[in-house]
């Protein structure tokens, strides 16, 4: 069925849809709900002939490119070839295109890129994202491994039970995913509903165990400490692990806590004294948040990977998995650091960066990289590890 979609636009906006979306513009009167004309002055109006929803539509190879073309992305530093042989063989163009909003739109509504910058940025994205897999799972573990060692030395015999329950985990709720996993089919079987911690442990989700640290403390009458970073934790591995991308736009900001002359200042207080002292840093300086590091750690990005890198050195303690953690931090490093100031610093005669939030974004996050590396070295240093 075909049908035709009449909005009322202004040149501009006319314009901007010409730029990012498959359309056709045409002016006409406008006409009420009975189809009879109304007398307004002429406009531009957009008409979308299509069968179904045209939000189904999708985008040949060819129309891909020429969509990029006429939103603003050229290929002068990536060959056009180049571009298409990325986009049929490395991803996909919705995922592509989405790393478009780390740049500003002109008044017509488009980009100033070239698609190099885009594939940069999805080539960094996808390493950051493995990375935080592996710590973000490796978190989960050693958050189990910590509390187990804790129950080897506990004296109350019932104490797991007393977890269990003070936790309030129950049910399929709680679960992950099982009942169609024939990793864990036995278990289930095995347990049923009467499960005890560790097989909490195994089957819950990481709410659960977050629940579970958090009712030992409880009981034990010890301060959560670990629980605001283990839920930021939490959301960084979901994230990644159905494949969402972390660069597309760096300019995505954490809570704030009041709106001011400085336009908020982050919510997140510990997260950001913490990385502090992450990086060398004196945490409670006064201008603590007016430094550029610490400006970057209102982004969610660096926020969050921060979290995970300082919550991976409270929690492990085995010196080769620290070991395998500071060759993949430094390995990141370095391929962030391979095209940064070609594509996103600054060049000869420009009086800032290219790309000032995507450049001071990577820099913070391969500045938060070393710091790290620096206190693992620190740690292993001082016998706190085991082999």
């Amino acid at each position: 069925m075909t049908k035709n979609t009449h909005l009322r636009l202004t040149c501009r906006v006319a314009c901007l849809l010409v730029c990012t979306h498959n359309v056709d513009l045409v002016g006409f009167a406008r006409r009420d709900r009975e189809g009879n004309e109304l007398n307004v002055h002429p406009l531009l109006f957009i008409t979308v002939s299509f069968k179904g929803d045209v939000s189904m539509s999708h985008y040949r190879l060819d129309e891909q490119i020429d969509h990029l073309r006429r939103s603003g992305i050229s290929f002068e530093i990536m060959s056009e070839s180049d571009a298409r042989r990325f986009l049929s063989e490395n991803t996909y163009y919705f995922k592509i295109k989405a790393y478009r909003h780390n740049y500003r739109r002109d008044e017509y509504g488009r980009y100033s890129c070239d698609f190099a910058h885009l594939v940069e940025l999805s080539r960094i994205d996808i390493s950051l994202s493995r990375l935080c897999l592996d710590h973000c799972l490796a978190i989960e573990h050693a958050l189990k491994v910590w509390l187990n060692a804790r129950l080897m030395n506990e004296t109350d015999p019932g104490m797991a039970e007393r977890i269990v329950r003070e936790a309030g985990i129950k049910g399929w709720e709680d679960q992950t995913a099982a009942s169609s996993n024939p990793y864990v089919e036995r278990l289930v079987e095995h347990c049923q509903a009467d499960r005890s911690l560790w097989h909490w442990w195994e089957l819950g989700t990481f709410a659960s165990q977050i629940r579970l640290y958090k009712s030992y403390c409880k009981i034990k009458g010890e301060d959560a400490v670990l629980e605001h970073l283990l839920f930021i934790v939490r959301k960084l591995r979901n994230a990644v692990s159905h494949g969402c991308c972390l660069l597309s736009d760096v300019t995505i900001m954490v809570p704030t806590q009041a709106v001011g002359a400085q336009g908020g200042v982050p919510y997140d207080t510990q997260v950001l004294r913490q990385g502090m002292w992450l990086c060398g840093r004196d945490p409670h300086s006064k201008g603590v948040r007016k430094s550029s590091l610490g400006k970057s750690y209102r982004r969610l990005i660096v926020h969050n990977y921060s979290t995970m890198l300082y919550t991976y050195l409270r929690l492990v303690n085995s010196r080769g998995m620290f070991k395998h953690s500071v060759e993949d931090v430094q390995k990141l490093n370095k391929r962030m650091e391979n095209k940064l100031e070609e594509y996103f610093g600054r060049k000869p005669k420009m009086s800032m960066e290219q790309n000032p939030e995507v450049y001071r974004t990577i820099r913070a996050l391969i500045e938060i990289g070393r710091g790290y590396c620096a206190r693992v070295e620190e740690r292993t240093c001082d016998g706190h590890t085991t082999d």
